[in-house]
């Protein structure tokens, strides 16, 4: 499984930019909601496309 990767210096409310996991070309930008140990919870639902692309509005982000 790849792990997207994100710098690990984060707290709520800071927007961040990811790859998407099934599409590591797509680029992903949002704020981080939850901060666990090594996965974040990021809401992307602020972007004007996520919906035509058809995820979900909130991604779970893990980094080392």
């Amino acid at each position: 499984m790849t792990s997207n990767t994100i710098t690990t210096n984060i707290k709520a409310g800071d927007y961040v930019t990811f790859p998407y996991r099934h599409n590591t070309s797509l680029q992903l930008t949002g704020y981080i909601v939850t901060v666990l140990e090594h996965t974040s919870m990021v809401d992307i639902s602020e972007m004007e496309s996520f919906f035509q692309l058809g995820i979900d509005g909130r991604q779970v982000v893990r980094y080392e």
